[in-house]
C-alpha cells in the first residue's frame, strides 16, 4: 500500500512538472524571434533601412534595449514614424562582411514578429523582431 501511495505521488509530481514545463514552452512561444508572424516584408517590396551593430550598453546602463538579446538591428524612419527591427537570424549577415561602426544602408525583407518585453516609448517609435528572408547592401 505505502509503495502505491509513493508511485502515485510520483506520477502526479511528474504531471505537475510536466505541465509547468508545457505551459511555459507555450508562452514564450507567443512572442519574441519563436512567437507567431505579425507581418511580411516580402522580397518584391523590400524595405530600406541602416543595419547597425548593437550598441556597447554598459555606457547607457538605463536604456531599455539594453534588456533586449540581440547583437544587430536594422533602425528605419520616414517622416517622423521610426521603426527598429532587432535580427533574430544574424547568419543571415554573414555574406555583408564587417558591419562598420556607422552601419550600413541595407534592403531586406522577412517575417516581422512582437517583442516580448517591448521598451516603453512613444507610438511614433516602434521595436520589432525580424527573421530575415533577404538582406543586401544599397550602394550610395
Amino acid at each position: 500500500m505505502k509503495t502505491l501511495k509513493i508511485r502515485f505521488s510520483l506520477l502526479v509530481l511528474s504531471f505537475m512538472l510536466f505541465m509547468n514545463m508545457t505551459c511555459k514552452k507555450q508562452e514564450e512561444a507567443s512572442c519574441g524571434c519563436n512567437g507567431p508572424v505579425e507581418s511580411v516584408i516580402e522580397a518584391e517590396q523590400a524595405q530600406t533601412g541602416l543595419l547597425m551593430k548593437r550598441p556597447d550598453f554598459t555606457k547607457y546602463p538605463d536604456d531599455q534595449l539594453s534588456s533586449l538579446n540581440f547583437t544587430y538591428s536594422i533602425g528605419q524612419c520616414h517622416g517622423n514614424m521610426c521603426s527598429t527591427f532587432i535580427i533574430c537570424n544574424d547568419k543571415a549577415l554573414v555574406n555583408l562582411g564587417d558591419i562598420p561602426a556607422e552601419g550600413i544602408m541595407v534592403s531586406f525583407s522577412g517575417q516581422v514578429k512582437t517583442l516580448c518585453d517591448p521598451p516603453v516609448n512613444p507610438p511614433e517609435y516602434s521595436f520589432r523582431r525580424i527573421s530575415l528572408t533577404g538582406i543586401s547592401k544599397v550602394e550610395p
